[in-house]
């Protein structure tokens, strides 16, 4: 079974890296692990127009409506929490390199969006925090 890693390059012959825009589909897939502060960073590239990123597919991600040669970043990151429920509903895994909430504001067409709107409501609650260094759990 192959494994989609997004944001952060993971050597490994059964390991296929890309960003976060620019992955093929998630439920193409039966795991994939997420560096979730590179997916903020690229999220914010696109949404201040500093750094072009593309889609699988070849065609420009936009902060705003798309067209024939570009794509939404708003339907992009809809598409991705379709993809992810559909994932996770064939009984997929999905892991997270998880970071503090952030909201990106300057999303057109998607004001307020946050940093794991992207995984669907429901499943968001498997995030778990790590407990502080040192500190050893119960029965472990």
């Amino acid at each position: 079974m192959r494994t989609l890693v997004l944001g952060i390059p993971l050597p490994h012959v059964t390991f296929d890296n890309y960003s976060f825009l620019s992955a093929p589909s998630l439920f193409d897939y039966g795991r994939a692990i997420v560096e979730t502060s590179a997916l903020s960073e690229a999220i914010e590239q696109v949404a201040a127009g500093s750094t072009e990123h593309k889609t699988h597919g070849g065609l420009a991600i936009v902060n705003g409506s798309g067209g024939p040669a570009a794509f939404s970043l708003a339907e992009l990151l809809r598409l991705r929490r379709l993809e992810a429920e559909r994932l996770l509903t064939r009984g997929g895994v999905i892991v997270c390199f998880a970071y503090p909430d952030v909201s990106h504001e300057a999303i057109r067409e998607l004001p307020g969006w946050r940093r794991y709107d992207w995984l669907p409501a429901r499943r968001r609650l498997l995030l778990r925090r790590a407990p502080p260094r040192g500190i050893r759990q119960a029965g472990r």
